[in-house]
C-alpha cells in the first residue's frame, strides 16, 4: 500500500514538474531574438556599478601608438530624407513587443515606423555611444561582460569587437553626448570605485577618460550643441553644463519627471531643439522636444510599446553655406616628437556645392583639444604647426568654419 502511494506521489511530482517546464517554454520565446523584455527587464540606473573583472568574449586589447594617428571624418553621415520628417536613430534596450529585437533602429518622430539596422540580444548599447567616421562606437554592458565595440553605419557589420575590456566602472556612462567639434563624449560616468557618479569625457579613439567633478545629480539624458552641453535630470530639470569644469546651471523644469531607467537625448541642429526619448514612472515611454532656452518639453508621440531608448542620434549635416569638407589630411611628427605639422587641403566649395573663394578659417584638434587655428586660401594645401599635449595615441581632426557654421572635418 505504502509502495503504491509512494509511486503515485512520485508520478504526480513528475507530472507537475513536466507541466511547469512546458508552461515556461510556452511563455518564454524560443530564442532571445523573438522578444527582449517586459518592463521588468528595463535598465534601471543605480548609483553603484559592478566592480571587478567581468567575463568577456575574445577580448583583443588595442596597443597604443607613440605617434599621433590621423582621425577620419567624424561627421561623414548625411541624413536620409524620411517623409520630410527628422530621422532619428536609436538603441532599443527593452520593449513590451515580443516582435521587436534589442538592437539599433531608425525611426521618425511619429515613433511608429521602426526600421532595424542590426540586433544582438547580448550586445546592448547602454554604456555610452557615439557615431562618427561612419562608425557606431559604443560600450556594451550586459551584466556578464563590458566591452567596447564598433559597427559600420554603411552596412551595419561588426568592425571591431571586444577591442577594449571596460571592466573599470569609470568607462560606463549613465548618459552622454558626442561633441563633433572636439571628438569627445561628454557624460555622467560611474566613478572608478563603482560608488557614485562623476562628470567627464570619454575618447573612444584613445580609450581615455577625463574627470571634471563628482556629481550627485542623476542626469538621465544629455545633448550637445557646439559649446553648449545640456543635461536632463531625474527630477525633470534641464541644466547647462560647463564643458571645461562640469559645473552646471539649471535652465528650468521641463514639465516631465522621468523614471530612473536609462534613456537618451540628442540635439537637432535643424530645429534647435533637444529630442528626448524619456522613460516615465508608469513604465511607458514617449518622445519629447525640449526648448534649450526655456526648458519646456513638448510631447511629440508616445512610443507604442514602451520602447526604452538608451542611445539617440540625429544624423548631422552642415548648413548649406558652411564650408565644405577639409581633405588630404596627413601628419608629420618625426621620431615620435610631440611637435610636428598637420597638412591638409582647405575646401573650395560650400556645403551646398556652390563655389568658395578667398580666405577660409580652420581649426585643428588633438584628442578633442584645439591645438591650432588659422586662415588659408580656399582650395589650397595648408600646413599647421602643432604641439600635442601628451604622448600616446592621438587623434587629429581639422575642419573649416565661417559665420554660417563649421564644415565636415578630415
Amino acid at each position: 500500500m505504502r509502495k503504491n502511494l509512494l509511486s503515485a506521489l512520485l508520478l504526480a511530482v513528475s507530472l507537475l514538474a513536466s507541466s511547469v517546464v512546458e508552461a515556461q517554454n510556452e511563455l518564454a520565446p524560443a530564442t532571445p531574438y523573438q522578444g527582449i523584455a517586459h518592463s521588468g527587464m528595463m535598465s534601471r540606473i543605480s548609483k553603484r556599478a559592478f566592480v571587478g573583472t567581468a567575463p568577456n568574449r575574445n577580448s583583443r586589447p588595442q596597443l597604443l601608438s607613440a605617434e599621433p594617428t590621423v582621425r577620419r571624418n567624424p561627421m561623414a553621415l548625411v541624413p536620409r530624407k524620411v517623409a520630410n520628417e527628422t530621422e532619428l536613430w536609436g538603441a532599443v534596450y527593452s520593449t513590451k513587443n515580443y516582435n521587436v529585437d534589442r538592437g539599433f533602429y531608425s525611426f521618425t518622430p511619429s515613433c511608429d515606423n521602426f526600421t532595424q539596422f542590426f540586433s544582438d540580444y547580448y550586445l546592448p548599447i547602454n554604456g555610452g555611444a557615439a557615431i562618427y567616421d561612419d562608425i557606431l562606437h559604443f560600450i556594451s554592458d550586459n551584466r556578464y561582460y563590458r566591452n567596447y565595440w564598433e559597427y559600420s553605419t554603411k552596412d551595419w557589420t561588426e568592425v571591431k569587437g571586444n577591442s577594449h575590456t571596460a571592466d573599470n566602472p569609470e568607462y560606463l556612462a549613465v548618459s552622454s553626448a558626442y561633441d563633433a567639434t572636439t571628438g569627445l563624449n561628454y557624460g555622467l560616468y560611474y566613478q572608478s570605485s563603482g560608488d557614485g557618479w562623476e562628470l567627464g569625457t570619454m575618447n573612444f579613439e584613445t580609450f581615455e577618460r577625463t574627470k571634471f567633478a563628482n556629481c550627485d545629480t542623476l542626469f538621465v539624458g544629455m545633448a550637445i550643441d557646439g559649446d553648449n552641453w545640456y543635461g536632463i535630470s531625474q527630477g525633470g530639470t534641464l541644466s547647462k553644463i560647463d564643458k571645461s569644469t562640469g559645473a552646471f546651471t539649471p535652465v528650468g523644469y521641463t514639465g516631465v519627471k522621468p523614471a530612473t531607467y536609462q534613456q537618451a537625448a540628442a540635439f537637432d541642429e535643424a530645429t534647435g531643439k533637444i529630442y528626448w526619448a524619456a522613460m516615465l514612472s508608469d513604465t511607458t515611454s514617449a518622445l519629447y522636444t525640449v526648448d534649450p532656452q526655456t526648458a519646456q518639453a513638448t510631447e511629440v508621440a508616445d512610443f507604442p510599446d514602451a520602447e526604452e531608448i538608451t542611445y539617440l542620434y540625429i544624423p548631422w549635416h552642415p548648413v548649406d553655406k558652411a564650408p565644405g569638407a577639409v581633405t588630404d589630411l596627413t601628419t608629420d611628427f618625426a621620431n615620435g616628437s610631440l611637435t610636428g605639422t598637420v597638412n591638409f587641403t582647405l575646401p573650395d566649395v560650400l556645403a551646398d556645392s556652390t563655389a568658395l573663394s578667398g580666405n577660409v578659417d580652420y581649426k585643428v584638434f588633438a584628442n578633442g583639444t584645439q591645438v591650432a587655428s588659422g586662415t588659408g586660401v580656399a582650395g589650397q594645401a595648408t600646413t599647421a604647426s602643432v604641439t600635442i599635449p601628451e604622448g600616446g595615441q592621438t587623434s587629429i581632426m581639422v575642419y573649416a568654419d565661417n559665420d554660417a557654421g563649421h564644415g565636415r572635418s578630415a
